[in-house]
Parts: C-alpha cells; sequence; structure tokens
C-alpha cells in the first residue's frame, strides 16, 4: 500500500460525528508502561509489560448548532465517552477508538479571528486500540422498501401476484398504520407476492452488491388458518436473468397476532438484482386470506477480507448517531468464504432503541474469528433509518488481549 495523506478522515465523538468540526488530531496514541525487574545480577534492563494507555487530542472550532462541536464537548462529562478516529471512510482502512476522559475543553481566540478549542481525552480501562473500519465511515442503514411499498398505507406502490394468490390493499388488519397488504389464495398450495414484477426480466428490482448482506423481514397474519409464512430473495444476474431464491428463517402465522419473518441474506456472487418476496406456505384451499404489513429490504455495509483466521478473538467499538424506530440490534458475523455467514458469539451489541449511544463488546479471547467479517443489522419490532459507525479490532497475538 502506498502512503497516504489524512485527507477525508473522520472522528466520533460519544455518538456524534464532529468530524467537520475538528480540524486537527495533535495526538492518537496508545502506550504500554513498563515495568523494570532488572536483577543486581544483569548488565542490562529487564523489563515486564505493565498497564496499558492512550489518549487522543484534537483542535475544534466553535460550533454552537445542536449536536455539534460546543453543546457536546462544552459539557465536560464526567462519566467516560468513545472517541474514534477513521483513516478515510473506505470499508477495512485502519481506525482507533478508545474509551475515556474528556479532560479538557480549552478555548483561543486568537489575533486573527480563529476561535478553537483543545480537548484531550485519556484512556480509561482498556487503553487506545487500532482496528479496522468495519463500515465505511459513517453508514446509515435505511429501508430500501418505503412508503406504501412497505406499509401499504396509501396504496401497495409497485407490489405484484407471483404464485397462486391475488393481491390488495386491505384495511382488515394492520400491523402499524390502518392497512396492510391482503393475499387471497387462488388455490390450495403455496402463494407469493413480490414488491415489483420480474417481466420481463429481473432488472426492474434493487441494485445489490454480489456477496453483499441484506436482511429482509415482515410481519404476516392470517385471517382463518396458520400458515408456515417467509420472506424471500430472488436474485438476478446484470442481464436480469434468474440465479436463485434464498429462503429465510420461517414463522408459524396467526389469526390473533402479528408474527414477524426476518432472515438474513447473502448475495450470490454473480447477483446485480434482488426482488423482495412475501409468501405463505401450504395453503388450504381457494380464497385462503393472509395479510402483510411494514415490509423491509436493508443492507448491509459489506464484508471485510483480513486474509486468514484469527484465535484470539476480538473487541468491537459502536458510535451509533442518529435512529428511528422501535428497536435494532447489530451484530458481527464471521466466514471462511464470503458466503457463508454465522454470527460471531458475544459478537452482538445491545439492542439499539435510541440514539446517540455507544456501546464496546468483546468476545473470548479463545475465540477463533474466520478470515471474513461483516456487520449484520437486525429488528425485532421495525425501525426505518439508524446510522452509525463500527470498528473492531481483531487480536492477531495472545498479548493483545485486555
Amino acid at each position: 500500500m502506498a502512503k497516504q495523506t489524512g485527507l477525508g478522515d473522520n472522528c466520533y465523538v460519544g455518538g456524534y460525528d464532529l468530524s467537520g468540526d475538528i480540524g486537527s488530531l495533535g495526538s492518537i496514541a496508545g502506550s504500554l508502561a513498563t515495568l523494570d525487574v532488572t536483577g543486581i545480577d544483569k548488565s542490562a534492563h529487564e523489563r515486564l509489560g505493565g498497564l496499558r494507555d492512550g489518549n487522543i487530542a484534537y483542535n475544534a472550532f466553535f460550533n454552537p448548532a445542536a449536536g455539534q462541536a460546543h453543546p457536546v464537548l462544552s459539557a465536560l462529562p464526567t462519566a467516560d465517552q468513545m472517541v474514534t478516529y477513521f483513516r478515510g471512510t473506505t470499508l477495512g482502512n485502519p481506525a482507533a477508538s478508545m474509551i475515556g476522559k474528556q479532560i479538557d475543553y480549552a478555548g483561543t481566540r486568537a489575533a486573527d479571528g480563529s476561535f478553537t478549542f483543545a480537548v484531550t481525552a485519556q484512556a480509561n480501562g482498556y487503553g487506545l486500540e487500532w482496528g479496522e473500519q468495519l463500515t465505511p465511515g459513517k453508514f446509515t442503514a435505511t429501508s430500501l422498501l418505503t412508503g406504501n411499498a412497505s406499509t401499504f398505507e396509501g396504496g401497495i406502490a409497485n407490489w405484484v401476484a407471483k404464485t397462486n394468490c391475488t393481491i390488495a390493499q386491505s384495511s382488515a388488519q394492520a400491523h402499524g398504520g390502518t392497512k396492510s397488504l391482503a393475499l387471497t389464495s387462488a388455490a390450495s398450495g403455496t402463494m407469493t407476492a413480490q414488491h415489483v414484477t420480474d417481466s420481463p426480466n429481473g432488472t426492474t428490482g434493487f441494485a445489490v452488491n454480489g456477496g453483499g448482506s441484506y436482511v429482509a423481514s415482515g410481519w404476516f397474519r392470517s385471517a382463518v388458518s396458520a400458515r408456515t409464512c417467509e420472506m424471500q430473495v430472488h436474485w438476478f444476474d446484470s442481464a436480469g436473468s434468474s440465479v436463485s431464491t434464498t429462503t429465510g428463517s420461517t414463522i408459524t402465522s396467526s389469526t390473533s397476532a402479528w408474527t414477524q419473518a426476518s432472515s438474513a441474506h447473502t448475495a450470490p456472487a454473480t447477483a446485480v438484482y434482488a426482488i423482495v418476496q412475501a409468501t405463505v406456505v401450504s395453503t388450504g384451499g381457494a380464497s385462503e386470506v393472509h395479510y402483510v404489513d411494514d415490509v423491509l429490504f436493508v443492507a448491509g455495509p459489506g464484508s471485510v477480507d483480513d486474509s486468514s483466521s484469527s484465535t484470539f478473538g476480538f473487541q468491537a467499538y459502536l458510535q451509533v448517531f442518529s435512529f428511528t424506530g422501535t428497536d435494532a440490534t447489530i451484530t458481527i458475523q464471521d466466514s471462511s468464504d464470503n458466503a457463508t455467514f454465522a454470527n460471531v458469539t458475544n459478537g452482538a451489541f445491545t439492542q439499539i432503541t435510541a440514539a446517540p449511544t455507544t456501546q464496546r463488546i468483546a468476545t473470548s479471547n479463545a475465540a477463533t474469528i474466520g478470515r471474513y467479517l461483516r456487520a449484520q443489522v437486525t429488528t425485532s419490532a421495525g425501525y426505518t433509518s439508524l446510522a452509525f459507525a463500527l470498528q473492531v479490532t481483531r487480536n492477531k497475538l495472545a498479548g493483545q488481549v485486555f
């Protein structure tokens, strides 16, 4: 890799993106105390590693707008804060984070009229950790299905009946708002509706990245008989030809409550387009009605290749800047082939219900972590927007573990 400048960097403090208010970083330092254990029979020093430490020092411009440098930093919080530095905003780029105390907010009004503040954060508990970006800078996870295509409040958008059913907007049931999408079976068997027609080819679907991470979710309710239901994704190549259909975890619908089917999908390597499908399995006959509502299709930030697996676990730092919805959970997944991913044990952050917020998690220091890592966003009750940044520090040596 060639030498780089520091252009295009980001800095996040306590769940706030202050990148536009920070003019420079004076120090991004990690340190290790050395303990002198030299015996009198030695001709040179013997030392052991002691406590780890770290600090991040930066200069901020005066910006009194809500959520910007002055109201965030002038509070001088006594509680620990997370400070994160992103070297550029490309997935996999270096990043440094620490949990620490903000120890000053020293303003200088210079003769040239500039008004800046010097800020230092001193590590508390974990030292400073360098790692890699698991999001390309500040990442916004929003559903590609929006408005009537998701909630059906003002119609059914471009949804069409795919297999063994007719579809229509309904006010008989609703998970959110007052409307939903009703699927009525034409005969016994499986019925499927999809968010857009695939005729004459699948280029009508959402643009996707091969190998990318996606979550499809929707809420189901039955009018008469409980059935197995699931959210599926039909993938197409650049010519619009079918590649495959991936299925997720199934749920059993109910006549008395709404049940969510939510599943993670990895786009096939050749996938360029995707169509979201809601499926009810094995209806009992004609005119059987099922309702679907609040359908989401969320793209993840992609995966990072570390060339090989590691055996000493990781630590991860999460900055959440904004959130609209009921809940979301961010989980780190690993893979050996960048195709089949699984949740890392202890790799899930606490459920997000509000922002700004920050979290740090750590796996076992003996955990084997696959070659590829990615972040997966799921929800149990729905959300419409989530903006966050994520750093992971993979431990390559046992001595890195806290």
